[in-house]
């Protein structure tokens, strides 16, 4: 039972991870991600990577940038993507100990919310990655074609079914027995 307990305690001496992220979809409205993110470590963080599908509104603090891959839009590839942004000032950046709020706002087509990685760069150069980050994304393959695989089982089943059919001879009539009348 000790162990059990020893293993629930805290470690004495652990380093906190040197960024918390919070938050992912909006309850009231599925179409809005919201994250803070807390900066634990002793350089300002000047860059996040987002992965994102089906994003095409970004919102992040004051003097960051924002360079974006597969932005829904009209004509826009339907794939997923990522929304990098950045800040040239390191005063600009979330500071030490500082939390700062990003939004991230979907098309009317949508995504799923499943946890992912985000990629932060601090000024001093050191990068980090953050996994189990709530972000959205796109169905996995099954479930996108699930009705497509369904049906198209379906069709390959019947046309198993017909072919079977049309490769049996038909039974054949029987022959009249013929019989050898000896008079």
């Amino acid at each position: 039972m000790l162990g059990l307990v020893g293993g629930l305690l805290p470690v004495a001496g652990a380093a906190a991870p040197p960024v918390t992220i919070t938050g992912g979809v909006d309850r009231s409205n599925s179409q809005f991600y919201r994250w803070n993110i807390t900066n634990n470590h002793t350089s300002p963080i000047v860059f996040i990577d987002f992965p994102h599908y089906h994003a095409d509104t970004f919102t992040s603090p004051p003097g960051w940038n924002q360079e974006w891959e597969n932005r829904s839009m009209a004509g826009s590839k339907d794939a997923p993507g990522w929304v990098q942004t950045s800040v040239e000032a390191t005063a600009q950046g979330v500071q030490p100990g500082a939390t700062a709020e990003f939004e991230m706002r979907l098309a009317r087509a949508g995504a799923d919310p499943r946890p992912g990685r985000v990629a932060v760069r601090f000024a001093d150069g050191t990068e980090t990655t953050i996994g189990g980050v709530i972000l959205p994304t796109a169905k996995p393959f099954l479930e996108r074609n699930v009705m497509a695989i369904g049906l198209g089982t379906i069709f390959v089943i019947a046309v198993l079914i017909h072919l079977r059919h049309r490769r049996q001879p038909s039974p054949a009539a029987p022959s009249p027995s013929v019989e050898n009348d000896a008079d």
